[in-house]
């Protein structure tokens, strides 16, 4: 969760706008292989995050919405390659197949991607000082619980700051 500081000090210009961002990463990793029984993680997590900033006067406002996408993906074959061709370790990859999506938290294996909200995060922002140089501004935020604990996307509890 987080606001950037420069969003607390939007032009007039820019006083409302939606924004789509998309993050893309590989992960893999496992307390005990091959057979692990506390936590694997084998996927690709696709993050598309929906920006929303407005501005009423001064005061900025923001929400965000992730929505998570786990697959099993594409790039394996190529971090596989990579490991092999700078001789780094592999974190015992090659106990699970190439491009294939799995994940366990508590023993039960779950082989079923699927869409799914993250936490939604909402947040305040009031510039104090503005100078040609530099900047101050109130920021607070918060996050909404809406991702699943059970499935590891978040801890269930609400969070502000």
């Amino acid at each position: 969760m987080g606001l950037p500081a420069s969003d607390a000090l939007q032009d007039a210009d820019r006083r409302h706008r939606v924004s789509i961002q998309e993050h893309y990463a590989n992960l893999f990793l496992a307390d005990q292989l091959p057979v692990p029984d506390r936590y694997m993680v084998d996927m690709e997590l696709s993050v598309t995050d929906v920006a929303l900033r407005a501005s009423v006067g001064r005061l900025g406002l923001h929400l965000d919405l992730p929505l998570l996408l786990p697959t099993g993906g594409w790039m394996d074959g190529l971090i596989n390659g990579f490991h092999k061709t700078f001789h780094f370790p592999n974190a015992d990859r090659q106990y699970r197949p190439n491009n294939r999506y799995a994940y366990t938290l508590t023993g039960a294996w779950n082989s079923h991607p699927q869409w799914e909200i993250g936490n939604i995060s909402a947040g305040l922002s009031y510039p104090v000082l503005h100078g040609e140089h530099n900047a101050l501004a109130l920021l607070g935020g918060g996050k909404i619980p809406t991702a699943s604990r059970q499935r590891g996307w978040g801890s269930g509890t609400w969070a502000a700051g």
